[in-house]
């Protein structure tokens, strides 16, 4: 009778104990691709003002604007090109190669400042600057260097000689240098004796400069973390994870930061969506790492939007379209047009 009963409460543990799991797996699957965030928290959405024809068609990223001029990364042809408002090509800098003013591979994590475009080669280690003409929109070659303390993974100018990076393999989330390459400080330190191959990639994180503070964002965890500058220097403010936090699998699991920006009156991040959504979503946080609500780009089943870049100060944002392919069943880029939007 003994025996019965404690086989009675052991089999009852167990399938007690199977409910907990399944339950605690259909819970990760749920953050997985809800996050941690209402998705129908929605703050504003983008309205197309201007659909610019590109006389030079190709995958646009790093979009920006200058004055009168479009700056972009053509990666169809790996080159920087100057555009019109109107999509004429101004001026196209396209010099390959590892000699003075030439690139190996023109990353696609770049900034401009001032006039002045500073570009990075992650394949060597090279930040070449560009500058930009204010009157004609050309590109012309202006210096260079080169940064030791390890591969580039983000770059972004703190203000006029100062440099914000991050680095695989480096003793810190954030290192500044200064016009010449040289290391000047590091913040935030990072324990390499635990970095496993899948933690090398978990490490990597794009670093956001903005008027008060900065974000550094992890690329493959998900990860947020929130500056603010005391005593001229970054101070962690809080750390907090992406609203949509997608594992899509591969090693390590793939989750969704694909780009972050300071925007008005804090930061926007563009995220991929999990299967089966139809919105295009960028996510926005307060300076001080508050989650703010979702800003829908496109909402439309037939449409998806990869990058989304803000373009000058009047609230507008740049991006090209996906478009179903229903022959081909998949997305492709509409490379021949750009869309500005502005947020509201």
């Amino acid at each position: 009778m003994l025996s019965n009963i404690t086989g009675f409460r052991k089999r009852l543990f167990f399938i007690l104990l199977s409910v907990l799991l399944l339950t605690a797996q259909s819970c990760m699957r749920k953050a997985d691709t809800i996050g941690q965030f209402d998705k129908n928290e929605v703050k504003g959405e983008c309205r197309e003002k201007m659909v610019v024809s590109l006389e030079k068609p190709g995958f646009l990223t790093n979009i920006f604007c200058y004055r009168d001029f479009i700056i972009a990364q053509n990666r169809t042809t790996d080159s920087i090109i100057s555009f019109s408002m109107e999509g004429k090509i101004i001026s196209e800098y396209d010099k390959p190669g590892t000699g003075p003013g030439e690139m190996s591979e023109y990353s696609n994590l770049w900034v401009i400042k001032e006039g002045t475009a500073y570009i990075t080669d992650s394949k060597n280690n090279k930040v070449l600057l560009l500058t930009v003409d204010p009157v004609t929109g050309e590109l012309a070659f202006e210096d260079e260097f080169y940064i030791d303390s390890g591969q580039i993974v983000s770059l972004d100018v703190l203000e006029t000689g100062r440099l914000l990076a991050t680095t695989a393999m480096s003793d810190y989330k954030i290192s500044e240098y200064n016009l010449k390459g040289e290391f000047v400080s590091g913040y935030g330190t990072v324990d390499k004796t635990k970095l496993t191959p899948t933690k090398v990639m978990e490490s990597a994180y794009r670093v956001t400069v903005a008027p008060r503070g900065l974000l550094n964002s992890g690329i493959f965890n998900g990860e947020l973390e929130f500056y603010s500058f005391e005593n001229d220097r970054p101070e962690l403010i809080t750390k907090t994870k992406a609203a949509y936090f997608v594992k899509k699998g591969g090693m390590p699991p793939r989750p969704s930061v694909m780009m972050t920006t300071c925007y008005k009156d804090g930061y926007l991040i563009l995220t991929a969506l999990p299967e089966g959504e139809t919105k295009s979503l960028l996510e926005s946080y307060t300076w001080e790492g508050e989650f703010d609500g979702f800003i829908i780009v496109e909402d439309q089943k037939e449409l998806d939007v990869v990058l989304v870049y803000p373009f000058g100060e009047d609230g507008s944002v740049a991006y090209q379209k996906y478009v179903w392919d229903e022959e081909k069943e998949k997305f492709s880029l509409n490379s021949h047009e750009l869309i500005i939007s502005h947020i509201e």
